[in-house]
C-alpha cells in the first residue's frame, strides 16, 4: 500500500489527499459476543503502517472512516424492527462495544450502563476531549436524555489522536 502512495505523482498540486476505509463487520451484533468487547479498527492499523513507512518528504494522507456503518448497511422501517441499545467507543485500535438488548422492549436506560461502562472503564478520554466524549460524560451521570429511535442512541465519539 504505502508504495503505491508513492506511485501518485502530482501530489504537490492536490488540495487534499486522503486514505478513508471502514472497518466494522457487516453485522456488529454477531461480532459482539461479549459486554465490552473490543474489536479491531484494521483501517486506523493500516493508515499508522502507512504513516510509519512514509518518508518525512513525503505527503502524508489525512485519515478518515465511516466511523460505525458498514456500507451494505440496508436501512430498514423503524416501525417494525427491534434495534440493540449498542455504543461504540473509538480507543486507539480498537472499537470499544457495548451492547444491550433491543430499545423497543427493554428501554433506553441501557444507555446509562453502556456510558457509564465507559467513563470508568479506564479507555476514557475524558469529558473535555470532544462533544462526544462530553455527551457520554454526562448521559453516566444521567444529565441528559438517552435519546430514542427518531434521535440516533448510537454515538459517535472521535478519532483516536
Amino acid at each position: 500500500m504505502v508504495t503505491s502512495f508513492q506511485m501518485i505523482t502530482g501530489l504537490e498540486s492536490f488540495r487534499s489527499f486522503a486514505l478513508v476505509a471502514y472497518g466494522i463487520p457487516e453485522s456488529i451484533i454477531q461480532a459482539v459476543t461479549a459486554p465490552g468487547q473490543n474489536i479491531p479498527r484494521h483501517e486506523w492499523n493500516l493508515y499508522t503502517a502507512i504513516k510509519r513507512k512514509i518518508k518525512n518528504s513525503e505527503r502524508l494522507p489525512s485519515f478518515g472512516d465511516y466511523v460505525i456503518e458498514h456500507p451494505n448497511f440496508v436501512e430498514r422501517d423503524m416501525r417494525f424492527t427491534k434495534p440493540l441499545g449498542k455504543l461504540i467507543y473509538t480507543s486507539g485500535n480498537n472499537w470499544l462495544v457495548r451492547k444491550g438488548p433491543n430499545v423497543r422492549d427493554y428501554g433506553y436506560g441501557q444507555y446509562v450502563d453502556h456510558t457509564a461502562a465507559i467513563v470508568v472503564g479506564g479507555r476514557f478520554a475524558g469529558e473535555s476531549y470532544s462533544e462526544g466524549d462530553k455527551h457520554i460524560a454526562k448521559c453516566s451521570r444521567r444529565e441528559i436524555n438517552t435519546g430514542n429511535l427518531t434521535m440516533s442512541s448510537t454515538f459517535i465519539v472521535r478519532t483516536s489522536p
